[in-house]
């Protein structure tokens, strides 16, 4: 429920943003503000979410962020002024990273962690899916598009109920094993000052390269999830349902990518088959650039959103292999957080980017993007074990050793 949530949300706001603009009558500098506010969300959230965890557990901090969410869409509905739209969209951040952070970890930490993290994240790719074809359908039917958050703000008090539910008696492994340390540690010069479990996180490559990854994965994600359909109706077709339509199957590939990728992933290793996933999308995002056909845009876009689909849950398994358990639930939340920011600086980055150089400007800014993910991907940590790798080696060298003596 907390991803479905969250993907509603990010495939309604791609829709409704040419009303938004037009509502409060803003240039693409200013609507571009929304996003902002968002990543201001987000990062409040990267820091806050361990102590949150550490002080009143991984549950009660999932319950506040779904009643965070829940009241940002309330205010929404009334259409209030612009300011205020914006404080919410922080309210709505900040709830959003909370609980995503919560979902991550609970799935993170069960049997077969790839699938699972990818099913889990498959019910965001449907839900973002969905977005825009509820979107469409009440503009379509001359409604407002702040109508649209009554549809989110119910969603979001169904999940803020399902979360008190399900999460009352939850206990996370990484909860269960700093509380066992405390029992050991009491006194001790180590359990003073509060534990930072943050900067304990930081000694592993994953919690500082992770996040700059995935703020670039998700930026182009949810970037093109966003303004692609900006882009559509201004340079290919006039037709704005016909182009939600393809909307939803770009995140209807995102989709299929988490719910049948994910084994392709276990099968032959994270870090390889990541390479290939983001091989295809650099090509993807060349040929949606390059050729000015709708049916080839859409399937490039269909592909693309295929092979961004599996790696974010991919990250996420990465992490519960490197990291140990107690700080587990620390170091996703700061990876939810800042990927959660992704998906609202890098929009609004295109969001300026289009005001100053025009829509079509959108394409060559994914392209790019998608190169600096294949490259950063190369200082994400390999959690297969490195013997493998090195008797590998070893055995290609042994025919050099052999010309060696003989020489």
């Amino acid at each position: 429920m907390i991803l479905f949530v969250c993907g509603i949300n990010d495939g309604n706001l791609g829709i409704i943003l040419p009303s938004i603009k037009a509502h409060y009558n803003l240039s693409e500098y200013v609507v571009s503000i929304i996003f902002l506010c968002n990543t201001a969300g987000y990062m409040l959230a990267a820091i806050l979410n361990g102590y949150m965890i550490r002080y009143f557990s991984q549950s009660k901090t999932a319950l506040i962020g779904a009643c965070f969410m829940a009241i940002g869409f309330l205010i929404v509905i009334f259409a209030v002024p612009f300011a205020v739209y914006c404080a919410s969209m922080v309210i709505i951040g900040f709830g959003v990273a909370l609980t995503q952070a919560a979902a991550n970890v609970v799935c993170g930490e069960m049997p077969h962690r790839v699938v699972m993290l990818s099913i889990l994240h498959s019910f965001y790719a449907a839900a973002s899916m969905l977005g825009p074809l509820m979107a469409s359908g009440f503009l379509s039917s001359q409604k407002s598009w702040n109508m649209t958050y009554t549809v989110l703000c119910g969603l979001a008090g169904a999940n803020t109920i399902s979360i008190f539910i399900c999460f009352r008696s939850l206990r996370t492994n990484s909860e269960k094993e700093l509380d066992a340390e405390d029992e050991q540690r009491v006194g001790t010069e180590e359990n003073q000052g509060g534990n930072d479990l943050l900067v304990q996180a930081f000694k592993y490559r994953i919690t500082t390269v992770g996040p700059i990854f995935l703020i670039f994965y998700t930026g182009a994600g949810v970037t093109l999830g966003n303004w692609s359909y900006t882009y559509w109706i201004n340079e290919r077709s006039t037709d704005t349902v016909g182009m939600a339509h393809i909307m939803s199957g770009y995140w209807a590939g995102v989709c299929a990518g988490r719910l049948f990728l994910g084994f392709v992933t276990t099968r032959f290793g994270e870090k390889r088959t990541v390479y290939c996933y983001l091989a295809f999308t650099v090509i993807m995002m060349v040929l949606f650039w390059a050729l000015p056909y709708v049916g080839a845009n859409a399937m490039s876009l269909v592909v693309s959103g295929i092979m961004l689909g599996p790696i974010f849950p991919t990250v996420i398994a990465v992490a519960n292999q490197i990291v140990p358990t107690r700080l587990y639930a620390t170091c996703v939340g700061f990876l939810s957080a800042l990927a959660s920011a992704g998906t609202a600086i890098f929009p609004y980055l295109t969001g300026v980017l289009i005001g100053s150089r025009g829509v079509s400007a959108m394409l060559p800014f994914c392209v790019a993007t998608s190169v600096v993910m294949l490259i950063t991907w190369i200082f994400v940590p390999d959690p297969r074990p490195r013997a493998k790798f090195t008797t590998k080696i070893s055995s290609w060298m042994v025919p050099l050793r052999f010309l060696r003596r003989k020489d």
